[in-house]
Parts: structure tokens; sequence; C-alpha cells
């Protein structure tokens, strides 16, 4: 090496050696609380973190499952979790009683809550409801909703038998006859046992919400004003990886549920496969097609928001404007 570039180069290498080293900046780390087990629903989430969308975003996101809405809801009131995905008048009835949600995005264009029965309980009505028992954890959706449902339908909720029954072991009790009824989510519980009644020979009823006064929105993802306030880029970021991961499961079906059964290899394939294909339809609303996936129409906020105002008489009316920001959506 010639000694007039010995020194030069010398010189540089001291240098990076003493050079400071700025260290990557950390990732934001947040909790999505989901609102029930882990299945087909969740898929999007599973998509966004096994993509790496999340950590691209700077995010380190631990997925949680749920025990219902009202737990979800109220988890992220309490700072527990940053995020929610859980049925949206839950969330709003939520703010009638001081939490601070605002959905940022909407998975399900429709309510997607049904009540499942076998068809020898002969429910094909709300007003068959009476009499019979409902089986399922105090903050499970359905359960949220049957104020509004029976007031709508002209029901004795009186009449109706609350029974607490542990998720894990629900869908035994309703094919063993100890409960009458229970929540099915599309998507959810609804693929479920529409797949196990048909192995078992048996039939289902399926009785829809929105057929029945409350043809509302259904799941959304929502987190608190204190979050939005402080954390504006982590929501922003957090919703458009998700939407993200929403649109690239609808364009590859097939790898997604490979994705969400990697993750959780219990999972029934058969069930999986069939709950991944609904909550693929349900994201993809006429307003979701115009204006990206999440997307909020605010006259189905007005009606999801009247709901909880004419049923549930909220102290203090829930104003639509205060549970709802589209800030966030992206077309992807």
């Amino acid at each position: 090496m010639a000694p007039r570039y010995a020194g030069v180069i010398g010189l540089f290498v001291l240098t990076v050696l003493l050079s400071p080293v700025v260290p990557a900046p950390a990732a934001e780390r947040v909790v999505a609380r989901m609102d029930w087990l882990i299945g087909g629903k969740h898929v999007a989430f599973f998509v966004a973190a096994a993509k790496g969308y999340y950590q691209e975003a700077g995010l380190a996101v631990e997925i949680q499952k749920g025990g219902g809405s009202g737990e979800t809801a109220k988890l992220v009131a309490q700072g527990l979790a940053q995020f929610g995905f859980a049925d949206m008048i839950t969330a709003i009835l939520g703010r009638s009683q001081g939490m601070m949600l605002r959905s940022v995005g909407v998975g399900y264009g429709e309510n997607p809550v049904t009540a499942i029965s076998l068809k020898d309980t002969g429910i094909r009505t709300p007003k068959d409801l009476e009499g019979k028992i409902y089986g399922g954890p105090p903050g499970d959706v359905l359960w949220v909703l049957m104020p509004a449902l029976t007031r709508a339908n002209g029901v004795d909720m009186g009449k109706i038998t609350y029974k607490n029954v542990d998720p894990a072991v629900r869908n035994a009790a309703l094919m063993e006859g100890r409960i009458h009824f229970m929540s099915g989510l599309v998507a959810s519980n609804l693929p479920n046992m529409q797949v196990l009644t048909r192995r078992r020979g048996k039939e289902l009823n399926v009785l829809w919400l929105k057929d029945w006064g409350l043809n509302t929105y259904g799941h959304s993802i929502f987190a608190t004003e204190e979050t939005l306030a402080k954390r504006r880029p982590v929501v922003g970021a957090f919703v458009m990886q998700t939407f993200r991961a929403w649109r690239y499961a609808i364009d590859h079906p097939a790898e997604a549920t490979a994705i969400l059964m990697k993750a959780h290899p219990q999972l029934d394939r058969e069930i999986t496969e069939l709950a991944v294909g609904q909550i693929l339809e349900a994201v993809q609303s006429k307003e979701a097609r115009e204006h990206g996936l999440g997307y909020m129409d605010l006259e189905k906020v007005k009606l999801t928001v009247s709901i909880v105002n004419q049923y549930f008489t909220p102290k203090t009316p829930v104003d639509h404007r205060d549970v709802f920001t589209n800030e966030f959506i992206k077309k992807f």
C-alpha cells in the first residue's frame, strides 16, 4: 500500500470506530385484544404480523384472545390493551358509560351476530326465545345486545334464562341440550356450529339480528381517546397495516388461512377455511369497496348509535360524531 494512502485509510477506520452508534428506534409495543378465542375472523392480524407489516411500521403487536366484546371494551378503556376488535355497539354502549372509545375501522360491514340453536328447539323468531336458556359468558355480544333485540321485537327478556357457560364448553352444552341457544358470529362460532352439527347429523337454526331490527355495523377496531391523542401515529400505522393485511388475505385466502393455522395449529381446518371466507366477504362492504377497507358510512354509524340510544336508554345519549373516525382509512 502506498504510504500516502495508508494514513488516509487509517484515519477513516479510526473515525468509523470512534463514531457513536445510533441505535435503531425501539418498536412501539401495543396490545391488540380480540373479542373471542382466536379463529378465522382474526386472520388479518396474523397476516399483518407474519408478513412483517407491523414490524415494517415500527410496531411490536401482541395479539390477545378475548372473552367477549364487553370484556374487550373494558380492558381497552382501562389501558390494558391499546386496540380492541369487538362489537361496535358494545364499544358505543361503553362510551355511554364513560369508556372513551372510538372506532377507527370496521371489519364487519353489517351486523354479524346471530342466535343459533338446534332445529328441534323451535327457535325461529325472537319471540321464540321466551322460555329458553341462553348460554355464554356475561360479556358475550349476543347477551350484550339482548336488551335491544327483545325491546325491538316485543319480547319479555325476563322470560329468558341466562346461564354462564365458559366458551370452551359452550358448543357441547348446546349439542347436549343443556342450553337452548347461544351467539353465533359470522366467521366465528357460526361456522363452528355449521360444521359440527353437519358432522353429527343435526340441523341448525340461525336467527339473524340484522333481520330483526338491528341492521347495524358489526365488529370494529377501536381505541381510547387518550391513545388517539398521545399515540396518533401508532394508531394510524396499526389501522393501515391491519387493513393492508385484510387486502392481502382477500387476494390470497389460502395463504392467509395457512398463516393463521401455523400460528394456531389446534384450529380445525375445515371450520377455519369457512370462517376465513366469511370474514373476507364481510369486510368488503359497498362503502369499503368505494372508499377503502374499514371505511364507515355516516348514515350507518348514525343507525348503529341510534340502537344504543333507543334501546339501552343511556343517561347521556351518545353523539354519533364521538364514536368513529375514517381518518386512518386508506384504499389499497
